[in-house]
């Protein structure tokens, strides 16, 4: 059958039963199939059928419908392969030593902001395609003390930071990052606490002993919750539902109420990262005669206390930056020390190093029960120092403490 005489109709209806891949194949084959599958509509079906249905991560704000699908689904396809996970690209550019490292939300993720604390904080802005610094910003003869990007790339406020002068109480900026990637100061909070989250004009903010207070800074209503004192880790905003996480407790809270709806204590952890159904824990361990190694452990949110959903063993070992960055569709980052007890010279040259880990543990990407677990990228002079993660494109960000700057694109 020669399905060049079919109508468009019906070529672009039986074309939305192909796979990504195969559209591409297909666009190959002669001129009509060419200016087909270039349709918006063939993208759309394409998308919908292959993307959405299917929760691969990928980018809301890439206007090229045709370029999102192609790259959710290849980032999907590597991240359920059994073969490596080396990375497609790397980005290297050098700045200050850095502190803290983040990609800043939407602005068809252009841009890439590190703290630097050398003697006085600056936050710099990135250009991550140039690898250039677009401006910098710093209240002279003040330190940070903390930084949070908006969760909503369509808000007034960009972030938060807070700051103390020397023998002076701390206070909050709120800034604005334009489309020239220059920050401006759009309003303050005299306040001594930090910010840990912002999304849209609501702060969540706490002084990391027993004080943790929900905020929107544009019409003054506050809620003090009801917090042990220990250090917070993280603090997950869905109003009216607020998840504070701390070292060596989690609690759910539903405003304006500043008592917590339910409580549950992990033990001591090292690291937590959450999401808004799942919690992926590292656990601490005092004992310096202990096994070499520790767990990550995820868990389902859905019922307190949460479900262990699963459990994979994780080298122990210090670091510079001990975070671990969980996405909400399950797949988590995070550096793995260098082994602290080498035998051999082999083993030197493997394991002397840092290592980039990933890992896509059962969830809507993942069908199976097993966690798919590999290294990206090792660092022989084991100074990174900072990280953050990009699960809708897949990209990774690590700073150094020679101020090396590094985007991976898995």
């Amino acid at each position: 059958m020669n399905f060049t005489l079919l109508a468009d109709d019906v070529l672009i209806y039986t074309i939305a039963y192909l796979s990504v891949p195969d559209i591409l194949l297909l666009r190959q084959t002669c001129k009509l199939f060419n200016a087909l599958t270039r349709l918006p509509i063939v993208w759309t079906n394409a998308h919908k059928l292959d993307i959405l249905s299917n929760d691969y991560p990928f980018p809301l704000d890439d206007s090229d419908l045709e370029q999102r699908t192609r790259h959710a689904y290849r980032l999907a396809s590597r991240w359920l392969a059994d073969s490596a996970l080396s990375p497609k690209s790397e980005t290297t550019f050098t700045g200050s030593p850095v502190s803290e490292i983040k990609f800043v939300s939407g602005r068809q993720h252009k841009w890439l902001l590190t703290v630097s604390k050398v003697i006085w904080s600056v936050l710099m802005v990135w250009d991550i395609a140039r690898g250039q610094k677009c401006s910098e910003w710093s209240p002279k003869g003040a330190i940070f003390t903390g930084v949070s990007l908006n969760d909503d790339a369509e808000s007034e406020a960009s972030l938060a930071v807070s700051f103390a002068y020397v023998y002076r109480s701390q206070k909050i900026i709120l800034l604005r990052l334009d489309d020239a990637g220059t920050l401006h100061e759009i309003g303050s909070i005299d306040i001594d606490l930090r910010p840990v989250n912002l999304t849209g004009d609501v702060l969540a903010l706490t002084d990391d002993t027993s004080v943790t207070l929900i905020h929107n800074w544009k019409t003054g209503e506050q809620t003090y919750l009801d917090t042990p004192p220990d250090h917070c880790i993280q603090i997950v905003l869905t109003p009216p539902t607020v998840l504070v996480v701390r070292a060596r407790s989690i609690a759910l809270y539903a405003l304006p109420s500043s008592t917590p709806l339910s409580t549950h204590s992990f033990g001591w952890v090292d690291g937590a990262s959450a999401t808004t159904t799942s919690i992926l824990i590292r656990s601490e361990n005092d004992n310096p005669w202990a096994s070499e190694l520790n767990s990550l452990q995820l868990y389902a949110l859905s019922s307190f206390p949460p479900t262990l959903i699963s459990r994979i063993s994780s080298r122990r070992g210090a670091l510079r930056c001990p975070d671990i960055i969980l996405g909400k569709r399950g797949t988590a980052v995070w550096i793995r020390p260098h082994d602290r007890a080498l035998v051999s010279h082999w083993e030197e040259q493997e394991n002397s190093c840092e290592t980039l880990m990933t890992a896509v543990f059962p969830g809507s990407l993942n069908h199976t029960e097993n966690v798919r677990v590999r290294d990206v990228c090792m660092n022989t002079l084991n100074n990174w120092t900072a990280l953050d993660y990009d699960e809708d494109l897949g990209r990774i960000a690590l700073g150094s403490g020679f101020g090396k700057i590094t985007v991976v694109q898995l």
